[in-house]
Parts: structure tokens; sequence; C-alpha cells
């Protein structure tokens, strides 16, 4: 996990650890409660299945957005009148 930072890096580790020690996501929500932090079941289980760490490999290209963008102002353009 290349850019993320020394805290957030540490917290999916221990939801990693606490996973390898049998938790499951509800109990690791309710131990991060404990501590003040709010996060949610899926996000735990984002962690488990290991999408966070899939989200890290690459990125996608901000040109992704701006084409959509573009289309999608083309298009409405193309339907409502000038």
């Amino acid at each position: 996990m290349s850019f993320l930072n020394m805290v957030a890096r540490g917290n999916i580790k221990r939801i990693k650890e606490l996973h390898q020690l049998g938790q499951r996501p509800d109990a690791i929500v309710q131990r991060f409660a404990q501590y003040g932090l709010n996060i949610s079941e899926n996000f735990v289980n984002c962690i488990i299945n290991g999408e966070f760490d899939e989200l890290d490999r690459i990125a996608v290209p901000r040109q992704v957005v701006n084409d959509l963008e573009r289309e999608l102002d083309e298009l409405s353009r193309g339907i409502m009148p000038a």
C-alpha cells in the first residue's frame, strides 16, 4: 500500500490481524468503535477480501472520467434543444 498514511496502514493491518484471529467483521467494527473509529462492516469486508489492496495496485486514469463527462455532455446537448 504505497500511498496510504501510516495510521491507515496500521489500521488496515489490525483489521487483517483481527480477522486472522477469527473475528467476524461485526466484531472488528465494534473493536474499532471502542477506540472512536467509525468504520462499516462493508469496509472491513473490503479489507478482508483484498479489494482495498487491489485499489492500491494501479490508478485508473483521470482521463476515464474526463471522457465520460465529455460523452455525457455531448449526449445532453444532442437531446436538449439548443
